[in-house]
């Protein structure tokens, strides 16, 4: 696939029935060189599973961006989130090109607290993540959100359509956005669009943390992560902590890199 501008053009995908050896899963992330201390906790975490598991592990700092046209980055501006967001899209690409059988991407501040149950099998060829967000609703009581996360995405090249598909619409949208659209755009919002129509296949091994979650988990546990838990059918392995919040105050909590260090220490293995 190549982006002319903020095109996409699709190249001729090789045949699943192509001669050349394939190689293992790959297992790819990528952070700032000045990621916190609890990013490089949690990137510890899937570095540790991904050696139990015997996949190849690959990172890439900011020269991630590269993979991606000038055109689109322009679009981005401050907004790196959804440059990062394609940007995964055209580096699993590359991979698979490259003879992957299976790329993982995880979010760099995923921490995998249950590594013996955090399976990335997939029937369709691909999978995202799926969301259940826990926090007050319009009358003040708990209530779980059910979306779509790109926090973590599995492909192989079974899934490349879909693949194909998604970079080509993100990129159109990206180049296509105004200043004010949400930075969640290209990502969850477009995913959790397009899942309510087509059904995604979606992992619920891999969470996103509340505030209000890693709250009641830096104390120990409390109703929000019981919620979250029972809404992955108990089946949660890891769970992303939700970083681009900290410094802030969410839901009347204030996220810090010490409440989510907290929050870590108390997860369930």
């Amino acid at each position: 696939m190549r982006l002319e501008g903020c095109a996409v053009t699709v190249d001729p995908v090789r045949g699943h029935g192509d001669t050349r050896a394939m190689k293992p899963t790959v297992v790819i992330q990528s952070h700032a060189a000045d990621a916190p201390e609890i990013v490089r906790r949690a990137s510890e975490s899937v570095r540790a599973w991904a050696a139990s598991n015997g996949f190849d592990y690959a990172f890439k700092g900011d020269e991630l961006f590269e993979l991606i046209s000038a055109a689109c980055r322009e679009a981005a501006g401050t907004r790196m989130q959804m440059a990062a967001d394609i940007a995964r899209l055209a580096w699993i690409q590359a991979l698979l090109d490259d003879g992957a059988r299976r790329v993982v991407w995880l979010d760099a501040d995923i921490f995998v607290f249950r590594p013996g149950a955090l399976s990335v099998d997939v029937d369709e060829g691909y999978a995202f993540g799926r969301e259940h967000w826990v926090q007050p609703g319009k009358d003040a009581k708990l209530r779980v959100f059910n979306n779509v996360h790109n926090a973590v995405l599995v492909f192989t090249p079974e899934g490349r359509t879909t693949l194909d598909f998604y970079r080509a619409e993100a990129a159109r949208l990206l180049c296509a956005a105004g200043p004010d659209v949400p930075a969640q755009l290209v990502g969850p919002k477009l995913l959790t669009a397009l899942h309510n129509v087509v059904r995604f296949p979606l992992l619920e091994s891999v969470g996103m943390a509340s505030p209000l979650v890693l709250e009641d988990l830096s104390k120990g546990g409390g109703p929000t992560w019981k919620m979250l838990d029972a809404a992955h059918g108990g089946e949660l392995a890891a769970l992303n902590l939700s970083t681009s919040l900290i410094g802030g105050t969410t839901d009347g909590v204030a996220v810090t890199e010490t409440l989510l260090h907290a929050a870590v220490d108390n997860l369930p293995r």
